[in-house]
């Protein structure tokens, strides 16, 4: 059985990314994948959380990316929670629901290539329904850390799930000397929203790089991306409706769309039953 696992990369105002490198268990685990694509998204995340928001009447019409960045995240983080649906090429799609506050639990679900696989992050475990049973369980409890082969196999996307456990990531990152240029937007879940739109090429995002963290900087470069398109649709409080990514890998566009939903409203988010749950090392 082989699986792909497209897991974009969120790291904007509330969302951090998810994206990994393709890994193979020894144990007999389906390989999981992320496509450059979602790698690619992971950085412009990283780099820049600018690109929308509000309304040219009532908001700026040209904003520096950092000064635009600190107000989205003035208005997210305060929320404490939200819910997000992402469309990911060629058609797959994702559905996250995160709670942040002094600590982040997260439960995501992805429909893709090859069977769904279900993440989830919560009191510091991370586990995974990667589509098929081990020793007859449907959730692997992981341990970034392990040394059995299904957590070193899949020690990428622990490492990255866990590091979501800092509030700090969350918060977006600021960039220098970048504009994010408003216009009109659309009416989202019945709100009127300004599109504040913000482009990278690849020169801009090399020059940005530098103060992204080490494994994002070998993502950028793993990926292939030439330039990212970013629209970002929010409210008159700077609060995210909806984003809009579009990327540029070796020639090829993409588009994925982030909507972004019920802000500050309670979420499901809970460990599976003990009764389904193996841990990693007990795995042969």
């Amino acid at each position: 059985m082989r699986a792909r696992l497209a897991v974009p990369a969120v790291l904007s105002v509330l969302l951090a990314g998810l994206g990994v490198g393709a890994v193979e268990s020894s144990a007999g685990a389906a390989p999981v994948r992320t496509q450059s694509v979602s790698q690619a998204v992971a950085v412009s995340h990283a780099v820049a959380v600018s690109h929308a928001v509000a309304a040219p009447s009532a908001l700026p019409r040209v904003m520096p990316v950092a000064t635009l960045s600190r107000k989205i995240a003035a208005a997210t983080l305060p929320k404490k929670s939200v819910v997000a649906d992402m469309s990911l090429n060629p058609s797959g799609k994702m559905h996250l629901a995160m709670r942040y506050d002094t600590s982040i639990e997260l439960s995501a679900t992805l429909v893709a290539q090859g069977p769904r696989i279900r993440v989830v992050l919560v009191d510091g475990a991370v586990y995974f329904d990667l589509g098929q049973k081990f020793a007859g369980k449907t959730w692997v409890k992981i341990d970034p850390k392990g040394t059995d082969p299904l957590s070193k196999a899949l020690s990428p996307i622990t490492a990255e799930i866990s590091g979501l456990s800092k509030p700090a990531a969350v918060a977006p990152a600021g960039v220098k000397g970048l504009t994010a240029v408003a216009s009109t937007g659309k009416v989202l879940d019945g709100v009127k929203t300004t599109l504040y739109t913000y482009s990278m090429n690849a020169a801009q995002l090399k020059a940005q790089a530098a103060a992204l963290p080490p494994q994002l900087r070998d993502m950028m470069k793993q990926s292939g991306v030439t330039s990212v398109v970013t629209r970002y649709y929010v409210d008159s409080s700077y609060l995210p409706h909806q984003v809009v990514f579009i990327v540029t890998v070796k020639k090829k566009k993409t588009v994925e769309t982030i909507r972004y939903s019920h802000w500050g409203e309670p979420v499901a988010i809970a460990a599976p039953p003990a009764s389904d749950v193996v841990d990693s090392s007990e795995i042969g």
